[in-house]
């Protein structure tokens, strides 16, 4: 989906375009072939300004990883969407609190409580790095390692899951 500011630099750009392929028809302009080398000069720069945009990644990205439980099912959700603060989880049943626990210290790094199955966890409070999710929920315990990276990828997940029943 193309937002307001991208379309806006489209137009613009191809303003642009028209107005140096003006430019150069006149500076090249012959009666015989006037139409023709104003429009072939106009395809081109249009093409070159498609051709550079279309490289720009300002794109926002919906990252969502799912954490499977050991007989296959869907236990958790991870979703990071770069035009949000936050990260998302979504949990099949209710959880009353999850925490994120540095491997290499074993120290808490951030934990709230939580009632339903939705929860979400600031990007801006976590340093980059590998963490032991924990989440809880009445009947069992859902470990996974999860990596907060920089901006453009958020938070990546592991495979590595585990699901403890209390």
């Amino acid at each position: 989906m193309i937002d307001y500011q991208t379309c806006i630099r489209y137009f613009e750009n191809f303003r642009i375009s028209l107005e140096l392929s003006c430019f150069f028809t006149r500076i090249t302009q012959s009666p015989k072939s006037y139409t023709l080398r104003k429009l072939t000069l106009t395809l081109i720069l249009s093409l070159i300004v498609l051709a550079l945009n279309a490289q720009s990644n300002d794109t926002p990205e919906r990252l969502k990883y799912t954490v499977l439980a050991p007989d296959g099912s869907i236990a958790l959700t991870i979703v990071d969407d770069s035009r949000d603060d936050k990260i998302q989880l979504e949990a099949v049943s209710s959880f009353y609190k999850y925490e994120l626990i540095d491997p290499m210290t074993s120290e808490l790094v951030y934990t709230a409580a939580n009632k339903g199955t939705l929860g979400a966890f600031d990007k801006a409070k976590v340093l980059e790095g590998t963490y032991d999710l924990r989440v809880y929920t009445r009947s069992f315990i859902i470990l996974s390692k999860i990596k907060v990276s920089a901006p453009p990828l958020g938070v990546v997940a592991s495979n590595e899951t585990v699901v403890i029943n209390n």
